[in-house]
């Protein structure tokens, strides 16, 4: 179970992010950063996390190619 849906279970007795942490079995912040990506996610319509890249981003520094001498 995802936090976003332990968060959106009971719309009138939320859990705190404690309670979400202590039953995923994760910490507070990790709790906090989950239930920030779900929503994220979810606003997105998005159901996975990961998009693949067709062409390099317009700003990636890792991904410029290096001069050699």
């Amino acid at each position: 179970m995802s936090a976003l849906e332990l968060y959106n279970r009971d719309r009138e007795r939320r859990p705190t992010l404690e309670q979400i942490a202590g039953h995923l079995g994760i910490s507070k912040r990790g709790a906090h950063l989950a239930l920030k990506m779900g929503k994220g996610m979810q606003e997105q319509g998005l159901t996975d996390p990961f998009i693949p890249l067709t062409e390099a981003p317009e700003n990636a520094s890792r991904w410029r190619h290096k001069q050699t001498a």
